[in-house]
């Protein structure tokens, strides 16, 4: 009767799960890269130590959390973000393949800056809005993922506990560490080699890993090499002709850590991090510009792109009763992004026939001071007991976005920084510096099957520009910047309720807010030749929203599990970037504005029928509704309704395969009914793998087995219909396959 029960809710459910296997705990993490059989274990017997601030399972606590661990990453070969939610619905990572590649994450139709990004607890940095690059032109794109063992996405607003950014959700990386794989050889040394070929770009991997015990000391190292070529879509332009932009695509990445355990109870850790990457294009797309009265026509356009990021952290940890204290983390960190993007073209002008050589320096450098104590007490009082988490945190980010031009007439020799109606060096916001302090606390309570979990959080926020002739060069309207200061008061309540060991229920509400950014408040930028002005607004508002949720969960003994919810998010002040008027010259104006009400609601599910111990059924589904309420049209950013489905089978032996397929319907709600609706689609996936634990693994699998051609909505966004080549250049790849190995001593 409970099988027939459960089949019939998976039904409903349209085949529900999530795709991602739940890894374990982080302190118990070191069994994650261990893959022989073990006994059944649903997915929400998976611990998340983000969505409370907290180590829990992610059955009992009351918002949406998807846990990817390291086994099931290497067996989908994920080397990226849209690799790692590709299959997840109401999650979208956003690409821009003329260039500058991904971009960021997008939750319940909310992406962009809004989605806070962290890895081993400490920010990454965010990127400029859409105005000045935004998703088109910027990317968040700054992790290696060979160097991490889990990742964390918290859907819905988690401002309570991490402050501005995390309106959306969270997105939290783990990197790897020396014990998990020390304990998996059970030896004090531990050497790995991992390689790699993916088809979607032609790029090959190739990871070292090397970890050693000596006495109180744990070291890890990890470094690893790609070279990739770009992102080759399904799609053609008009004529026939290659839809993308030629790319060379080299990234060197490495990951250090030593742990000195000093006493069973404390623990120092110091880690250092470093990725580069260098992307060369042949823009291609650039040729398809045409001179006009305002503007060249390219002959030739290459462009030559570097990114490098690097961290150094140190944290110390101490997990023992110290007066009312029963637990105390401390982190410091500095962590810094910069990006050199080169241009080199050769333009003719509008009505002239002399070549002009031009060359682009644009530059983007943001540098983050970080300070974070966190303390954990306990207090039982009779049948209550209460779980305490509280702290502050402290950030320093100082942002600049330097931007140099200068081109050369090919005929008289003549150089010249003012070019197509900028002066250069500019820059189209002033340097700016933010300092962040926020004070939170959060209190469980248990009785008996009952948990209630309120919370609150304070958060200074202070903006100071910095203007330099370099800003003046754009700012030709002398438009004032100022200072921004604000304060906010996020509260947060949850509780779960289980109705008996294998169900619970659950309901959350959550506050949530986000500071204007540099680039909201300061812009002021002019271009008189291509007849528009962005203006600055120092009165823009803090977003705020409010959201609740809830829904019901299950597990069984033998590992199924199912989770069905709703929420409903209602947002006041949204910032938006708005054409706000007409100068008597005929210049456009844009701002950054207040929206005074925006909604977005869906519901969530997935599920999961083991119904043998080796094979399972699993599925998830999203669907989400948003609507700009000034305007009465619907929200580009939230995704179409969304099915994942498949079947795995997973042998005693250490070899298993998986098929999935995925639907999504139409993108039919759009802002502008002369935009691209990226059109319903279905694609299926085939892996498979093969463990002999510890010392080898393989992992391959088929994408888009059907060669279909489409479109992720979130790529089109914005794009007009009549558009046919951009619309073109930016659908999927179509049929690929992966292959990765790891050897280990």
């Amino acid at each position: 009767m409970a099988i027939s029960w459960r089949c019939s809710l998976l039904t409903i459910l349209a085949c529900s799960p999530a795709l991602a296997q739940q890894g374990p705990a982080p302190d118990t993490q070191r069994a994650a890269i261990q893959t022989t059989a073990a006994p059944p274990a649903t997915e929400m017997d998976a611990v998340t130590s983000y969505a409370t601030r907290t180590d829990a399972k992610v059955f009992e606590v009351p918002s949406v959390v998807t846990i990817f661990d390291q086994k099931d990453m290497e067996r989908r070969n994920v080397e990226s973000m849209r690799d790692l939610v590709r299959l997840e619905p109401g999650i979208e990572v956003g690409n821009q393949p003329s260039r500058f590649g991904q971009t960021g994450y997008t939750i319940r139709g909310l992406g962009e800056n809004r989605v806070l990004m962290m890895i081993d607890g400490t920010l990454l940095p965010d990127m400029p809005g859409s105005f000045v690059g935004g998703p088109a032109l910027y990317s968040r794109d700054f992790v290696d993922f060979d160097t991490l063992k889990r990742v964390e996405l918290v859907r819905g607003p988690s401002s309570a506990l991490y402050g501005s950014d995390a309106m959306g959700g969270v997105v939290a990386y783990v990197t790897k560490d020396a014990r998990d794989y020390l304990d998996l050889v059970g030896k004090d040394w531990f050497v790995g080699a991992k390689s790699g070929y993916e088809s979607v770009d032609g790029s090959f991997s190739e990871t070292v890993t090397t970890a050693g015990r000596f006495g109180i000391a744990e070291a890890l190292v990890v470094a690893t090499r790609r070279d990739g070529d770009e992102v080759k879509p399904r799609g053609t332009v008009p004529g026939g002709s290659a839809s993308w932009n030629p790319q060379k695509i080299e990234q060197d990445s490495f990951l250090g850590k030593l742990d000195l355990n000093i006493t069973p109870e404390d623990r120092l850790r110091f880690t250092g991090e470093f990725l580069h990457r260098r992307a060369r294009t042949d823009v291609l797309s650039d040729l398809n510009f045409r001179a006009t009265t305002t503007a060249s026509a390219f002959l030739d356009s290459r462009a030559d792109d570097t990114t490098e990021r690097f961290r150094v952290a140190a944290e110390y940890t101490h997990n023992a009763p110290l007066y009312f204290v029963d637990s105390v983390l401390a982190r410091t960190y500095v962590t810094r992004v910069t990006r050199d993007e080169d241009r080199e073209a050769i333009r003719l002008p509008f009505g002239s026939t002399q070549l002009r050589y031009q060359s682009s320096d644009f530059d983007y450098r943001q540098l983050i001071d970080g300070v974070e104590v966190q303390f954990a007490s306990h207090l039982d009082t009779g049948p209550v007991r209460q779980n305490f988490t509280y702290g502050t945190e402290t950030t320093y980010t100082t942002t600049r976005r330097p931007r140099d031009r200068y081109e050369v007439n090919l005929t008289t020799g003549a150089v010249t920084n003012s070019v197509s109606g900028e002066l250069f060096p500019n820059k189209s916001f002033p340097d700016s510096a933010v300092l962040k302090t926020g004070a939170y606390a959060q209190d469980e309570i248990k009785w008996e099957r009952l948990t209630i979990t309120p919370a609150v959080r304070f958060d200074w926020f202070s903006l100071y520009p910095n203007t330099d002739q370099s800003f003046r060069n754009t700012n030709l309207n002398n438009a004032q910047v100022t200072p921004v200061d604000s304060f906010s008061i996020t509260p947060k309540v949850g509780a779960t309720y289980k109705v008996d060991n294998n169900y619970l229920t659950y309901a959350q509400y959550a506050h949530g807010f986000r500071n204007p950014t540099y680039d909201d408040t300061n812009t002021a930028y002019r271009n008189n030749v291509q007849f528009y002005e962005i203006l600055p607004n120092f009165a823009v508002r803090p977003e705020s929203s409010d959201t609740i949720e809830g829904g019901l969960r299950g597990k069984y003994s033998d590992g199924s599990s199912f989770s069905i919810g709703a929420f409903y998010n209602f947002f006041t002040d949204y910032i938006d970037f708005l054409q706000v008027g007409t100068t008597p010259q005929g210049l456009l104006q844009f701002q950054s504005r207040n929206i005074t009400s925006v909604h977005i609601y869906g519901i969530e599910s997935k599920g999961e029928w083991r119904f043998r111990p080796e094979w399972a059924l699993f599925g998830s589904a999203a669907f989400a509704r948003g609507t700009n309420y000034d305007t009465n049209r619907p929200l580009d950013s939230v995704a179409p309704v969304t099915f994942v489905g498949g079947a795995r089978y997973d042998n005693a032996d250490g070899w298993g395969a998986q098929l999935t397929g995925k639907k999504a319907f139409q993108h039919d709600r759009v802002s502008d009914p002369t935009y691209f609706r990226a059109p319903g689609y279905a694609i299926a996936d085939l892996t498979g793998y093969y463990e002999m634990m510890p010392d080898f693994s393989i992992n391959a699998g088929v994408q888009n087995i059907l060669d279909h051609k489409y479109w992720v909505s979130r790529d089109v966004v914005g794009v007009l219909a009549n558009n046919e080549t951009q619309i073109q250049r930016l659908s999927q790849p179509g049929r690929t396959f992966f292959i990765n190995a790891t050897f280990r001593w």
